[in-house]
């Protein structure tokens, strides 16, 4: 009982994002890693299905906002996996 408790833990908490490359952001206590892509940001999660999928594409999208300072414009799910690819419009440097 107790391995099994500590797996979902660790799967939906910040363990994965952090052992996962990117930077890790939370979002509503949910963590997501992000990274920087040619054409965007890959944003992922290690969500259990507790949540709602249209937040945590909502989230997903919040995520790649912070750890990029760009606005995303466009949000898309790979299907049948918590990863996400987002179009930004960021700001001239």
């Amino acid at each position: 009982m107790f391995t099994a408790t500590m797996a979902t833990t660790a799967c939906t908490g910040g363990f994965v994002a952090d052992i996962m490359p990117g930077q890790s952001v939370m979002i509503e206590d949910i963590p997501f890693t992000v990274t920087d892509t040619p054409r965007g940001a890959t944003v992922r999660n290690f969500e259990t299905g507790a949540t709602n999928p249209a937040l945590l594409l909502a989230y997903a999208a919040r995520a790649a906002e912070v750890a990029t300072g760009c606005t995303t414009t466009n949000i898309t799910k790979e299907t049948g996996v918590n990863t996400y690819y987002a179009a930004l419009d960021c700001p001239p440097q």
